[in-house]
């Protein structure tokens, strides 16, 4: 496991484009734009928000969440919890049913969590669940997953023991990577049954048609999925577009319903033309940097610390942004329940004192005009990142004599360069599930 470190630089407002009209056709067609290309179409195999969007489609779990975040019956159509807050019992919907038409049973609902937990499924967020009965000893490869503390007591009834209260539990399944899949069809195809439309059973409200790389994902309605009257679009497709700037003239021409995003520079020109379909709200994100500590450079706080407090988060976020994007001095955002960030000792200071305390530490570190620091950073092709890495490692020059190398990639390459250790600083953002 590689060692990181991060500087929490803004906490995220989500600025997106949609149109008032779809497709008009015979049947309503959805062309929604999603940041970039799936790595996997397994729910327990993703853990980014734009494979998360095509999961939260195709697949459900024992929970879902209303518009509101709330959550709301999902495969479940009720619970009850023992009065010592260990034991959850699900009754499964009587109308569960997956998408070739089969019933959904406690066996799918036992094989999903077994299978998230075995070691060998690879599943990326797992440890969300170490906390159910024996989770953590079955996700170290120390007890087997029969052990896992899910069980079915009939054909429609689900238990689930766990070892400590958690409030949030019941949230929590709402997670894609809570959702449930089809038992017979994973054991007979193994990880192969996600690249078939015959293999790819779902029970959510879209069902899968097709996939081609670098063009789109075509999901169609589920006629099986138990409030398929309720969904109003009949086809979408989820087409992957990296750069913003490509995303806003497709968007324009028709040939996307949707912008997820765009780039701080577009921002007066869509509002001067696109006022009526502009929505701005509060996103549970933080946008931060991150340093691989198993780097030498990086080793020494002090180091570190010079870099965070050299940044100018007001610049960022008022200069650069310009769409009520918060100063970040804590890597939990305001406004998540429950909780009061813990703010950074600097966020009070001004930044000349910030910047002067800096280069104080940059110079114990051993670093100064005569030996400068130098390092590349990387960040994931797009127009904001490019801007606020520009402006950082302006900052950063400027302040402290550091020389940067500014390397990009695109979004998927770069995440997997994240994962493997292969970076010494870099952006990255954390989205609250």
């Amino acid at each position: 496991m590689k060692k990181l470190n991060h500087i929490v630089l803004t906490l995220t407002m989500f600025l997106t484009l949609l149109s008032s009209t779809l497709s008009a056709q015979s049947e309503t067609i959805f062309h929604r734009h999603n940041s970039t290309e799936p790595a996997s179409l397994d729910p327990h195999k993703i853990d980014n928000f734009w494979e998360g969007n095509i999961i939260k489609d195709m697949f459900e779990g024992l929970v879902s969440i209303d518009a509101k975040a709330k959550p709301i019956p999902g495969v479940a159509k009720s619970w009850d919890v023992s009065e010592d807050l260990l034991t959850y019992t699900f009754h499964l919907r009587d109308d569960a049913k997956w998408s070739n038409g089969e019933p959904i049973t406690s066996e799918d609902v036992v094989f999903s969590f077994r299978r998230i937990m075995t070691p060998e499924t690879q599943t990326k967020l797992a440890s969300l669940f170490d906390f159910i009965e024996n989770g953590a000893d079955v996700l170290a490869g120390k007890k087997q997953p029969e052990t896992l503390g899910v069980y079915a007591v009939d054909e429609n009834t689900v238990k689930i023991k766990i070892i400590t209260p958690k409030p949030y539990f019941i949230e929590l399944l709402s997670h894609f990577s809570a959702s449930i899949v089809p038992k017979k069809i994973v054991e007979k195809h193994g990880d192969l049954w996600t690249k078939s439309k015959d293999t790819l059973v779902s029970n959510g409200a879209y069902k899968f048609v097709s996939y081609k790389p670098q063009e789109f994902v075509e999901l169609e309605k589920n006629p099986y999925f138990h409030d398929a009257e309720n969904v109003k679009i009949d086809r979408v497709y989820y087409d992957p577009t990296d750069d913003k700037l490509t995303a806003l003239r497709r968007y324009r021409a028709h040939e996307l319903d949707n912008v997820e995003q765009f780039a701080p520079e577009q921002y007066d020109f869509i509002h001067s033309n696109f006022a009526d379909e502009m929505k701005i709200y509060p996103q549970l994100t933080t946008y931060y940097f991150t340093f691989n500590t198993e780097n030498q450079k990086f080793s020494d706080p002090r180091v570190r610390r010079a870099l965070s407090m050299a940044i100018d988060r007001d610049v960022i976020t008022k200069v650069i942004l310009k769409a009520g994007q918060i100063p970040a001095y804590s890597f939990v955002p305001e406004g998540t329940n429950n909780y009061t960030p813990q703010k950074a000792d600097f966020a009070s200071w001004t930044q000349e004192q910030r910047d002067e305390r800096a280069r104080e530490l940059l110079n114990q570190a051993g670093y100064g005009n005569e030996n400068p620091l130098k390092f590349v950073f990387s960040y994931n092709t797009d127009a904001k990142n490019e801007r606020i890495a520009i402006a950082v490692a302006s900052m950063w020059k400027t302040k402290l004599g550091v020389e940067v190398e500014l390397f990009n990639k695109e979004t998927k390459i770069h995440y997997d360069n994240l994962k493997s250790g292969n970076f010494e600083a870099a952006r990255a953002g954390w989205h609250g599930d």
